[in-house]
């Protein structure tokens, strides 16, 4: 549903220098029903549907822009602009399909009666017949084993349970002696969270060496006298390249915060359990001077 990737595609799609037909076999909303209308063709199969392409946040900036790309969209693949624009903006009002305050949707009839399909069918198979390419040289493309785990991995659910426990484990490792297994599990936490999503194309190599920047800052902290600069800019660095590996800058801060959130609360227990560690030592006075 990323915004940004819908009109990659899109953009794709229409300088393609081959037909392009799209196949609805359930539904396409949201950043679906943008790509949909893209293509030259579009083909549905009975029971589908297209649109409700509300963006998320709807302040009325990003409506405006979604709904922009929908009318352009639509008015080069030669369809009405106002129904693609009552996908995206519930202002928006068409007698007989959607009332004002509603999103529109189209079943796979609807859609063809309004010329956004252009043939109902079903199965790969029918649309070759349809489009007279029976004898075509199929090839299916799916994604491979690594990418669909890069995938899972990089889901605002999981990538959110990386952090927490990558951050829970890390603060556990300043509480006990030498480097042990909350070590590993907080630095695999936070390899799978930057490399899968690397590998499902979310995060730029940037994002990881700032990230990686904050660390050494912080290290180079732990061997000075007090807390300055580097603990505060290792920290920052740290931040923004938790959130800049994200698919979006929104889940970043999102899944950053719920990991802060997870870290305090942790900090208490493990003090308890272990007691202060050298760095937390650092930071609390434990001499009293008495007059």
């Amino acid at each position: 549903g990323r915004v940004d990737s819908a009109t990659k595609m899109r953009d794709a799609i229409i300088a393609s220098g081959v037909p392009v037909v799209v196949y609805i076999e359930s539904r396409a909303i949201s950043a679906g029903a943008l790509i949909s209308i893209a293509a030259e063709t579009i083909v549905m199969a009975p029971g589908s549907h297209i649109g409700a392409a509300q963006p998320i946040p709807d302040d009325p900036k990003t409506v405006a822009f979604v709904s922009g790309e929908f009318r352009t969209t639509a008015e080069r693949t030669g369809r009405d602009p106002q129904i693609a624009m009552a996908m995206v903006d519930a202002s928006i009002e068409i007698e007989g399909l959607v009332r004002a305050g509603e999103i529109l949707d189209l079943t796979a009839n609807e859609a063809f009666e309004n010329g956004y399909a252009d043939h109902i069918a079903t199965g790969i198979d029918a649309i070759l017949e349809i489009m007279g390419w029976e004898g075509a040289n199929v090839i299916p493309e799916v994604p491979d084993f690594r990418y669909r785990i890069a995938q899972f991995l990089s889901s605002y659910e999981v990538a959110t349970l990386l952090l927490s426990l990558g951050t829970i484990a890390l603060i556990a490792e300043f509480y006990t002696q030498g480097f042990g297994i909350s070590g590993i599990i907080g630095i695999t936490c936070f390899v799978l969270y930057f490399s899968s999503g690397f590998i499902a194309g979310y995060t730029e190599l940037w994002s990881i060496v700032i990230f990686l920047v904050g660390l050494i800052l912080l290290l180079i902290e732990l061997t000075i006298p007090g807390f300055g600069v580097f603990g505060i800019s290792g920290i920052i660095a740290i931040f923004l390249g938790v959130v800049f590996a994200a698919p979006s800058v929104r889940q970043g801060v999102i899944s950053l915060m719920i990991a802060i959130i997870a870290g305090v609360l942790a900090v208490p227990i493990l003090l308890k359990i272990f007691g202060k560690t050298r760095f937390m030592q650092r930071l609390v006075l434990n001499t009293a001077e008495t007059v």
